[in-house]
């Protein structure tokens, strides 16, 4: 399964990157954002590793797999037979940003639970969207 949102955010992308690489920051932009702990790193870098808990899903250790400092990252959970990759990119547009947030899970156990994660994926990515805009936009250019 997958799933996406895109957002323009009239903000920098150096801005906008600011605010979304700081992960342990996240509960203070996006109500989705349970709780969060780093088990391994205390940074974004690939193979850092983060327990988080979203709202709709258990909570579970993500490890950074891609970054390209910036633009973009990328991390993945293994959980409960459903293999998760979340992608979060930042790309530049005339007078600002556009964020891609994308989610692909896939497992047997994804495809008998397709209803429920397809329902938490679709409200969350897009209240993510919109509280990283909020966020990028009330702050100081940078």
């Amino acid at each position: 399964m997958h799933f996406d949102h895109t957002i323009d955010i009239d903000a920098s992308p150096a801005q906008v990157w600011n605010i979304l690489a700081d992960v342990a920051r996240w509960a203070e932009w996006t109500p989705t954002m349970k709780s969060f702990e780093w088990v391994e790193g205390d940074t974004l870098a690939v193979g850092a590793r983060v327990r988080l808990e979203v709202d709709g899903a258990p909570k579970g250790v993500w490890t950074v797999t891609d970054l390209d400092e910036g633009r973009s990252f990328t991390w993945m959970l293994d959980m409960l037979g459903v293999h998760t990759v979340g992608g979060h990119v930042v790309d530049p547009r005339e007078g600002g940003s556009r964020v891609t947030l994308t989610l692909e899970q896939t497992g047997f156990v994804a495809t008998l639970l397709k209803p429920l994660i397809a329902r938490v994926s679709k409200r969350n990515l897009p209240i993510e969207a919109a509280g990283l805009k909020r966020a990028s936009e009330s702050r100081v250019a940078v």
